[in-house]
């Protein structure tokens, strides 16, 4: 499959599988799963329609991890960045020492004024090793719509007036 189909595939799945389930007529099951065989049909339903081994492709090749396979293959969901209401069944982990939280610059100032808050998004925080950091007790803040700001932020300043749950 080429590039272009791929990315149509991807974000039109993204689209149905964590923001608008009911626009395809689907219902998300506890864990946001949907059978693999109802999305194929719903999706070919409206004028989307695509194969299985296209689907495996998608999953296999998106670089976020987008989307992932149940352990018998049957059953679809979206990893994260949901906006309806889900239940990932994911379990608690203890957070790391060090969390990286990306954002755009004119967001940067108020986050470490306020810290933290939750939104729409289900996990916006990940643990970063002391390698993928570069610089310790530090964070990047990441880019706007066009570019990349490369301000830091004292990580305390920006984390420590947040309650975090982190999934592992």
């Amino acid at each position: 499959m080429d590039d272009v189909r791929l990315v149509k595939i991807s974000r039109f799945l993204s689209k149905h599988l964590r923001h608008d389930p009911g626009g395809l007529g689907l219902t998300l099951a506890p864990g946001g799963w949907v059978l693999v065989d109802t999305l194929l049909a719903a999706c070919a339903g409206h004028r989307m329609p695509f194969t299985r081994a296209e689907l495996e492709e998608v999953v296999a090749k998106n670089s976020k991890q987008r989307f992932s396979f149940d352990a018998d293959g049957t059953s679809i969901r979206a990893n994260q960045g949901h906006s309806v209401e889900v239940d990932l069944q994911l379990a608690p982990a203890t957070p790391p020492a060090v969390l990286y939280h990306g954002t755009g610059h004119q967001t940067a100032p108020i986050i470490a004024q306020d810290g933290l808050r939750k939104w729409a998004a289900t996990m916006s925080i990940c643990p970063v090793t002391p390698a993928q950091r570069g610089q310790s007790g530090r964070v990047m803040v990441a880019r706007s719509s066009s570019k990349l700001t490369r301000r830091r932020w004292p990580l305390q300043a920006i984390c420590s007036t947040a309650p975090t749950t982190v999934f592992g």
